[in-house]
């Protein structure tokens, strides 16, 4: 018997991840191992820790004027990380 219909196999392995609960975790992973990607060599140079809990994304800076310059544009980065997942995931950024 044949299948008619095809299914891509990108599609196929959302679906296994989605059923076994593997693609939050994947997806927090990205977002963690992509802030450098998203916000430049130096700045990652300068973040000492990052973390997601509970939707939010934690950064510790090492620099307080960076810390300052990143804290009046946490909305951006929120937006910023976002695009970089592809979906709306980070509701909120903290800076320590």
């Amino acid at each position: 018997m044949r299948r008619n219909k095809t299914v891509l196999l990108s599609e196929i392995l959302m679906q296994v991840l989605h059923e076994q609960h593997l693609d939050i975790p994947l997806l927090e992973k990205r977002i963690v191992e992509g802030w450098g990607e998203v916000m430049g060599k130096i700045v990652a140079d300068y973040t000492t820790d990052i973390s997601l809990k509970d939707r939010i994304l934690y950064l510790k800076i090492s620099s307080s004027v960076l810390r300052h310059e990143l804290f009046l544009q946490r909305t951006q980065i929120r937006d910023k990380m976002n695009e970089f997942a592809k979906q709306e995931y980070v509701k909120e950024v903290i800076l320590r």
